[in-house]
């Protein structure tokens, strides 16, 4: 049996149906997860500069679609015949149509488009899916033959990629609801039991963070903070003053939204025009009307909300920490009350020794 070692970032994405092929096929393989701060240098020393790659027996092998085609070759989920072969490829083509413009909208966050896609291309690109599980036993098994293969796996990845929330619709929580076959072939897929396993060690929504309590794991960072604020009494002392923290928390998303969709322009010179903007027009916007709210708490000079620290300062701080950069330490300037405040927040006692404590990172 070869060695495997398959190197990919620390999320689902194109390294996702290889290692649903190792755990269906009860692969044993080494599932090295890439930082991202760890990748400007490793870059250079991957075979064409991307991930993933999969060592095999100490072979660098690239190109995520050849590695699916041969791990599904290799371990019988590539259909019975050249025939069946083809038609599992026509599905695996389907879901990159699926797939593809999501990709191409990463790190947009261009609602518009983001509503077009769901409105649209995914219905589109579903119809033709439900149409060829139709073919195989009237859309009542799977994609092809009689048993999972490489078409369902890349689907169900494709079914996790369109949903996550990064790409989700709030006018279409489910794109499957339309897809009645496509939804009891998903729902069939995650009962596979070694398939349901993998699920189940698997992150909420394939994303961090993620808090366990008790045992079970829970995603989404700002339900997070929210419920932890209100256990430890960091949520205000009553319903209206909860509604005030909950408008400052989203006055900062308002805030560092627009900075965090310049990470993942390719285009340098373009991300360098959208971040001068940003600090030019965008922040100074937001940081006014979060000026303006602090001033309302006696006169600014204390915290946003009530007379003790609450999540609407912890999360500010949180939000500086992104928008006060080496090259722009000056964006507070002219707002010198939440100067001020975050002063004071970083005074406080045990943030002080927390930040102090904090480990060095890259943001």
């Amino acid at each position: 049996m070869p060695t495997y070692k398959l190197k990919y970032f620390n999320g689902r994405g194109r390294g996702e149906l290889i290692r649903i092929i190792f755990e269906v096929a009860g692969v044993k393989y080494e599932d090295v997860r890439i930082q991202y701060e760890d990748w400007p240098s490793l870059k250079p020393k991957t075979p064409f500069g991307q991930l993933p790659v999969l060592e095999i027996d100490g072979k660098e092998v690239s190109q995520s679609k050849a590695i699916t085609r041969y791990l599904a070759r290799e371990y019988g989920f590539y259909g019975a015949n050249s025939r069946e072969a083809l038609d599992i490829d026509v599905v695996l083509e389907l879901c990159d149509d699926l797939m593809a413009p999501l990709i191409a909208m990463f790190g947009e966050n261009d609602k518009e488009k983001n509503r077009k896609y769901h409105d649209e291309q995914a219905p589109k690109v579903l119809g033709h899916l439900e149409k060829v599980l139709c073919q195989n036993n009237e859309g009542s098994g799977f994609f092809v033959g009689d048993k999972i293969s490489m078409a369902d796996l890349c689907f169900l990845t494709a079914v996790d990629f369109v949903s996550c929330p990064m790409f989700a619709s709030p006018e279409h929580p489910d794109d499957l609801d339309s897809f009645t076959k496509l939804k009891a072939l998903d729902g069939r897929i995650r009962c596979q039991n070694k398939i349901a396993d993998w699920l189940k060690r698997q992150t909420p929504f394939g994303q961090l963070p993620m808090l366990e309590i008790d045992g079970q794991a829970i995603g989404q960072s700002k339900a997070l903070g929210r419920y932890l604020g209100f256990v430890l009494g960091f949520f205000g002392a009553n319903p209206r003053e909860s509604l005030d923290i909950d408008v400052i928390c989203e006055l900062c998303d308002d805030l560092v939204s627009p900075l965090s969709a310049t990470f993942g322009e390719q285009d340098e010179e373009k991300k360098k025009e959208l971040v001068k903007r940003y600090y030019a027009e965008s922040a100074p916007r937001h940081l006014g009307h979060l000026e303006r709210l602090l001033c309302k708490n006696n006169e600014g000079n204390g915290f946003f909300v009530g007379d003790k620290i609450s999540v609407a300062d912890m999360v500010f701080l949180a939000v500086m920490d992104w928008v006060l950069t080496p090259e722009h330490t000056d964006a507070l300037d002219s707002f010198t009350k939440l100067k001020a405040l975050n002063d004071r927040i970083r005074a406080h006692d045990k943030i002080a020794d927390w930040l102090k404590r904090r480990p060095e990172t890259p943001f």
